[in-house]
């Protein structure tokens, strides 16, 4: 049983570091908060004190979204139309895929 058990572990350790041997997760490391996290298809999206973020799991890229009227995003939500929507203080911002649209506070 401890050699099934070994074996097994082995084989885990090898198929897993073989497996992500070619992709390296890039570190975001500009000290930003993260205060939310969704998920849309290969896209991992993120609330960050300094703006929206974007990392693509196919190749371990990100990128920070700019034009929103404010950077401070507090929360983050993928619907199933493709929009992502952030909650910032001056409002709820939604990206389309290819623009912004600003929901102000009423």
């Amino acid at each position: 049983m401890k050699l099934i058990a070994f074996t097994l572990a082995a084989f885990l350790m090898i198929f897993t570091t073989a497996a992500h041997a070619e992709k390296v997760w890039t570190s975001f490391t500009n000290h930003d908060t993260i205060h939310g996290i969704a998920i849309q298809g290969p896209y991992l999206w993120c609330a960050t004190s300094n703006g929206p973020v974007r990392w693509d799991t196919r190749d371990m890229s990100y990128r920070v979204f700019y034009g929103i009227a404010d950077n401070r995003v507090t929360s983050v939500v993928a619907d199933r139309s493709g929009n992502v929507w952030f909650g910032t203080p001056s409002g709820v911002h939604r990206w389309d895929g290819t623009g912004w649209t600003r929901y102000a506070k009423v």
